[in-house]
């Protein structure tokens, strides 16, 4: 079993991926765990932070339906098909965006993340994030 699927699991266990998305929750968590990763002083303080902000990440998944194993695979294909360098000034890593570069760019594909799930579950969670997106423009 994948490091994926063991923390997909140990979060399926306490209910947390069963949960229907929420993005302001998922937000605050992730705030908070850079407020963590900039105010702690602690030894590997900034690491703890980081691999808590990759569990948020990774038991947040789930709760649209993909696998996050099967998602980070898409992400690599599409990042790894474009060149491009570091830029001291920025401080980030720039995709290089000629027609040429460009053209050679490959999109994730985000379709073949899916767990399998019968046609019920599905309409099942459709029904959720309806009620869910109805709720979020009402307040």
């Amino acid at each position: 079993m994948n490091i994926f699927s063991r923390i997909t699991s140990w979060a399926t266990e306490r209910g947390i991926t069963q949960q229907l998305p929420d993005k302001n929750g998922f937000v605050k968590n992730i705030v908070s765990e850079l407020g963590e990763f900039i105010d702690d002083t602690g030894e590997y303080a900034e690491i703890d932070a980081i691999a808590d902000i990759m569990v948020f990440c990774i038991t947040e998944i789930p709760k649209y339906g993909k696998d996050p194993a099967l998602v980070l695979q898409e992400v690599y294909k599409e990042i790894n098909s474009r060149t491009g360098a570091w830029s001291k000034e920025e401080q980030k890593w720039l995709k290089f965006k000629t027609p040429e570069a460009m053209e050679l760019w490959v999109a994730a594909d985000y379709s073949k993340c899916s767990y399998l799930v019968d046609d019920t579950t599905k309409e099942l969670k459709e029904e959720l994030r309806q009620i869910l997106l109805e709720e979020t423009h009402l307040s």
